[in-house]
Formats: structure tokens, C-alpha cells, sequence
């Protein structure tokens, strides 16, 4: 076996930019699950053999960008023991109804960086894509794909009806648009801020329309609600990871009304709404800042 890739795990503290790399393993990417498993319940119990526990502190959470092999192993990891009665965290945590309070050993909990769930959620609008490639897509994978996602009874909201509606907004042309919806390198992260923000507008600037029931265009105005529902899910996962100026009340709040919104959505629409593997991971995400709240 030759190596094509490097596995690297780094050790990020609150309060810090840095990242302290704590393993480098060349990998032939033949590795399942079960033998990454190994080699992150050893990097985990290193840790916590050393002295860095008491010079850090413990770790609290793995991050992982999905990686197929790495979300199962994760998975097996970090999503497997009920948390105790006796815990300090159980009487914080148990009085939000519907919080998955299943935890690793030591109550080290499984996430996905935001920035990957941005870009997966945005780029399905734009492309179509099998299951199988979907593990490294996410939000704005959905509203760039010509699949789309369905939401309002029905509603297809895709890259052709982004592309439609965008270019009301003063500040985009066709052009403009194209760009946001086909960018040249689908991994770039302030352009997938930029698309999200531009919806989040668009669907602020037609309120009017949307919520005038007498309205005789009524497929317009269908998909004008559809995009607004949009906007809102967008709206809570976004606004707390780039709005600096609001209170950490405030963006947890925000965090709480997407994890209940992408629940509504889900429970309506499955599939059509948003994938399996998509759904678990941006859950997972919210449910591992609240654990992190709950623990300093």
C-alpha cells in the first residue's frame, strides 16, 4: 500500500485560532471504519494518558469534515453511552426535550465543522448527485443542485428557481447570479456565505408579496414561501457563526430554531428535504455546541 493522503489530527482550544497537530498517518485511504475506530480511540486515550489533561484540559469533542470512514468510526466513538444520572451536564441537558444525550467515554461528544455543512447544504441546488458522492456535500450542495430540495407541500427550490429570483435583488444580475449559483471552485466558503446571505435577503425584500393572500399569482407566491422557509433555516444556522455582534444567548437561540426547524422539515419531506447523512450531521453539530456550553 502507498500513501495518496495524510490523516492528520490537530488539537484546537476555545479562546485560541491555533491548532496544535497531535498526529500525522500517511493513509492509502483503504482504511474502514473499524481501523479508523483504533486509531482515534488511541489518539484520544494518549491524550488523556499525558500530562495534557492537567496542563489543557480534557477533550470534549471530535470534530471530523464527514469523511465517510470517519463518520462511522465517530459514530462507534462518541455517540455510544447514555449520560449518567450523576453527571454535572444532566441537569442542564435534560430539560431540552429531543437532545440525543448519547456521548463517548469521558462524555466527549461527535461533530462536523460548520463550514462543511455550509457548503454541502447549498451545493446539492446546483448539481445532480447520486447517495454515494453526497458524504462530502452539504446545505448549499442542496440549493445548487438541479434535485433541490422540496419544502412547502411540494415545493422544488433548485439552482433554476434560485436563479430566477435572485436576480430581483438590485445588487445581482444574470451574471452575478450564475456566479453565486455555479461558482468555479464549489469549496469556496465565502462564496457559499455570499449565496446564503443573498436568499436571506431576497426572502427579507418580499415579505409584501408573501404575505399578501389575495394574491392572484399563486405559483409565484408558493415559491416565494418556499424560499422564505428557506431563508429562516438559513438565517439560524448562519447568523450565529458569522454575527459577532449579537449576545451568546442570542445565538443559541438561533441554533435551537434550526435543529427544530431542520426536525419540521425532515419529518415532512424525508429524503426529498434533505439526505440521511446530512440531517445527522448538522444535528449532531448543534447538539455538540450545547454540550460544549453546558461544560465550561
Amino acid at each position: 500500500h502507498l500513501s495518496k493522503e495524510l490523516t492528520i489530527i490537530g488539537v484546537l482550544c476555545f479562546g485560541e485560532d491555533g491548532i496544535y497537530p497531535v498526529l500525522a498517518a500517511p493513509t492509502c485511504k483503504m482504511e474502514d471504519a473499524s481501523d479508523m475506530e483504533i486509531i482515534l480511540a488511541l489518539t484520544v486515550d494518549q491524550w488523556n494518558a499525558s500530562s495534557a489533561v492537567a496542563l489543557v484540559g480534557p477533550a470534549w469533542s471530535f470534530a471530523t469534515d464527514s469523511d465517510a470512514t470517519q463518520h462511522a468510526a465517530g459514530h462507534r466513538l462518541f455517540v455510544k453511552t447514555l449520560l449518567p444520572l450523576d453527571s454535572t451536564l444532566y441537569g442542564m441537558l435534560i430539560n431540552m426535550p429531543g437532545l440525543n444525550l448519547f456521548t463517548g467515554t469521558g462524555e466527549m461528544t461527535l461533530n462536523f465543522d460548520f463550514k462543511h455543512v455550509f457548503k454541502c447544504e447549498l451545493f446539492f441546488l446546483l448539481k445532480s448527485i447520486s447517495a454515494d458522492l453526497y458524504i462530502n456535500l452539504g446545505i448549499c450542495t442542496l440549493i445548487r443542485s438541479l434535485a433541490g430540495i422540496v419544502l412547502n407541500n411540494g415545493r422544488v427550490i433548485n439552482s433554476m428557481m434560485l436563479a430566477q429570483y435572485l436576480s430581483w435583488l438590485p445588487a445581482y444580475d444574470k451574471q452575478a447570479v450564475t456566479k453565486l449559483l455555479h461558482p468555479d471552485d464549489p469549496q469556496d466558503v465565502p462564496r457559499t456565505v455570499e449565496l446564503m446571505l443573498a436568499v436571506i435577503e431576497f426572502s427579507n425584500s418580499q415579505h409584501a408579496l408573501i404575505s399578501d393572500s389575495f394574491s392572484v399569482d399563486v405559483d409565484t407566491r408558493a415559491d416565494l414561501t418556499s424560499i422564505s422557509l428557506l431563508s429562516a433555516l438559513l438565517q439560524a444556522t448562519l447568523t450565529p457563526f458569522i454575527n459577532m455582534n449579537i449576545s451568546l444567548s442570542q445565538k443559541f437561540k438561533h441554533l435551537s430554531h434550526y435543529a427544530h426547524l431542520v426536525f419540521a422539515f425532515f419529518h415532512a419531506h424525508r429524503c426529498s428535504f434533505m439526505l440521511y447523512q446530512l440531517y445527522y450531521d448538522t444535528q449532531t453539530m448543534v447538539k455538540n455546541t450545547f454540550f460544549c456550553l453546558a461544560k465550561q
